[in-house]
């Protein structure tokens, strides 16, 4: 998943491990702690 500020791509998050819903999820949850962080 790409981590996006407007419309520039700032960086990437990858997991893997669980079934893709789970990897989605892990992935978001990952994006949204660094979002909290800024």
């Amino acid at each position: 998943m790409l981590n996006r500020r407007a419309d520039t791509a700032l960086g990437a998050i990858a997991v893997s491990g669980g079934l893709p819903q789970q990897d989605d999820e892990c992935a978001e949850a990952g994006l949204a702690g660094l979002a909290a962080g800024n």
